[in-house]
């Protein structure tokens, strides 16, 4: 953590939109499973989301 850059945090209201909260905090999710498959796989690297079974078969088999 001492390396990671300063990130600076801004919580925006909504305009009466029925979506809304604060689900910005799941993005590290998907980089993390594909770095997963790409160690459990000894390279194979899933680059577009979402992590589709087609397109990780397709990876798979690449």
């Amino acid at each position: 953590m001492s390396e990671a850059p300063e990130i600076e945090v801004s919580v925006v209201p909504t305009t009466g939109s029925p979506i809304g909260g604060m689900g910005q905090g799941l993005l590290p999710i998907g980089p993390a499973i594909a770095n997963a498959v790409a160690r459990l796989t000894g390279g194979v690297r899933l680059r577009h989301y979402p992590f589709l079974p087609h397109r990780v078969k397709a990876a798979l088999e690449s």
